[in-house]
């Protein structure tokens, strides 16, 4: 369970404290309809609780409805039934001389009280107004929200760096003179992010026929590393087994970008890595960075009595974790793989290093399809 029994006993503790836990003319037997369709002992808990009040709030939640054992799907409905705008929890309020002195709205202390607990699990419930002015409720990820709307998404490179310059020094303005053998998108970020079959339709401009697959060889083409490319050849089995509505694999997108060249800087480099190996839209705020790390990002060669050995450079893995620390702190979610996870040797299966992100992929695909989504 991603929500944890910790965060499940501090949201359930915090809400029977708050009180009026189904409104003021909710009833339990309802509300577990809706949590639990096929829930067999609600006539029990309309009798014990509704009717005649001998099972208080801590029995029913934590004995009768069990919402420490339940799936985190099942908990997250409890949540959003909760909150339904139609349990409505106002309590009299009355000034020093006992006189009515308005209402107090607890639904407000509730979404506290649930936010807190699921803090602790790094999700949050938040609140959305839809078209009939109803405020619905979905947990997602708590993620740090990147400043700045995404402009462009240069990727796909594998040739000569994109010629960028800057055509309004007073507004930071850039202009992009030549692309090279890069992609670069600009259409704005959707609401659902930008999934493949969406990039796909974007790519038809360029490959009007057969576009998913010439797109996958394009994307495919612009990796260097045989552990990359086992990792998007898999994502590409994966999509095509489970749906190709997830978010599209972006492979050799700049985050960073220096006009000069590693050897026209020297030792003088500005940024150690400029293009992360892969990267996810999830979201005009939510965007994942996958980071295959070969030994080349944590050891250099050393001569040692004539023979070169690969060994470990503080240096070089400083750069990684500051690297990896920076991109978390302007809202990127960032996994990394240890190439090693993905290397297959000459003759042998690549099996259990397909199943390592085939793994990953489920569990994501499980966690933003349902956190990130599902209302």
């Amino acid at each position: 369970m991603r929500i944890s029994i910790e965060a499940r006993q501090k949201i359930i503790d915090s809400l029977i404290a708050i009180g009026m836990c189904f409104g003021q003319k909710g009833r339990a037997i309802d509300f577990i309809y809706k949590v639990i369709p096929d829930f067999k002992d609600c006539s029990d808990i309309g009798r014990h609780y509704d009717v005649f009040p001998d099972i208080d709030d801590n029995r029913l939640f934590y004995s009768e409805f069990g919402l420490l054992e339940v799936s985190d799907e099942i908990f997250i409905k409890f949540l959003q039934e909760y909150m339904n705008p139609s349990y409505i929890r106002r309590q009299p309020v009355y000034d020093e001389d006992d006189e009515l002195n308005g209402y107090e709205d607890k639904n407000p202390l509730c979404e506290k009280a649930i936010n807190e607990g699921l803090a602790l699990v790094g999700l949050e419930f938040v609140g959305n107004v839809d078209e009939y002015g109803v405020k619905r409720y979905e947990v997602q990820n708590k993620i740090q929200v990147p400043s700045a709307p995404i402009q462009n998404i240069i990727f796909a490179a594998s040739g000569k760096k994109p010629d960028i310059v800057i055509n309004n020094a007073l507004e930071n303005r850039v202009e992009i003179r030549d692309v090279g053998d890069a992609l670069v998108y600009s259409d704005g970020i959707p609401k659902e992010g930008i999934t493949w079959l969406g990039l796909a339709d974007w790519y038809k401009q360029f490959e009007p026929d057969d576009t998913q697959n010439k797109l996958a060889k394009k994307l495919l083409s612009s990796l260097d590393s045989a552990p990359e490319k086992l990792f998007f050849r898999t994502y590409c089995e994966y999509i095509i087994k489970n749906g190709r509505e997830l978010p599209a694999l972006i492979p050799q997108v700049y985050l960073y970008y220096d006009p000069k060249t590693k050897n026209e800087r020297g030792d003088d480099v500005v940024f150690e890595h400029q293009r992360m190996d892969f990267m996810m839209i999830l979201s005009p705020e939510h965007r994942i960075v996958i980071e295959i790390d070969g030994i080349q990002h944590y050891a250099e060669n050393q001569n040692i009595s004539g023979t070169y050995y690969k060994c470990a450079n503080v240096d070089k893995y400083a750069s990684m974790v500051k690297a990896h620390r920076e991109m978390s702190l302007n809202g990127y979610d960032v996994y990394r793989f240890g190439g090693k996870e993905l290397y297959v040797k000459e003759g042998q299966s690549d099996e259990e290093a397909k199943k390592v992100v085939i793994d990953f992929l489920t569990a994501f695909s499980r966690s933003i399809g349902f956190y990130l989504s599902n209302g």
